[in-house]
């Protein structure tokens, strides 16, 4: 199934992003999925978006099934989920066949650029065993395609490097 991920420029990814009506952006801490978001808040018109740390204040576990409530439940039919716990939500909206999803965007973004904005955002070095476990998630929800009800949904990796190596 990673074959099936396609590498784009936001350029190269915009029909995509444009045609899509549930688009999931995820990606390990400080990879840029906030950044990704915010672009995508400027191409679409109509749009809701949903930023899994909104939902924190609710529990690790029972923040998943309030969000997997309320997005369902809003009108708009353009809807960006972003954040860390998205690996979380592919997995569990998979199991539940909750809501079918058009398209995800991973961000991506070397490992020395990656340290040095999640250090700068928090003091803390990057943990990871968290990270392991978003990719034991990921690998979860990719194996658990082919015996989903739902449709597969399109998959592309956006590269958040700082050009250049500039920061």
């Amino acid at each position: 199934m990673d074959s099936d991920i396609e590498s784009k420029t936001y350029e190269e990814a915009g029909l995509l992003i444009l045609e899509a009506n549930i688009i999931v952006v995820i990606g390990l801490p400080a990879s840029g999925k906030t950044t990704t978001t915010a672009i995508l808040e400027k191409w679409l018109e109509n749009h809701s978006v949903y930023h899994t740390d909104d939902y924190i204040d609710h529990g690790y576990k029972e923040s998943l099934y309030v969000m997997m409530k309320d997005i369902p439940a809003d009108p708009n039919p353009k809807k960006i989920i972003e954040g860390v716990q998205c690996y979380r939500f592919l997995r569990k909206n998979q199991e539940l066949a909750n809501l079918p999803i058009d398209l995800i965007i991973i961000c991506e973004c070397n490992d020395l650029e990656r340290s040095e904005r999640y250090f700068k955002r928090t003091g803390n070095a990057i943990n990871e065993a968290f990270d392991k476990n978003l990719k034991t998630v990921w690998k979860d929800y990719i194996n658990g395609l082919a015996a989903s009800s739902l449709p597969a949904p399109r998959m592309i990796t956006i590269n958040r490097g700082y050009p250049n190596g500039a920061n």
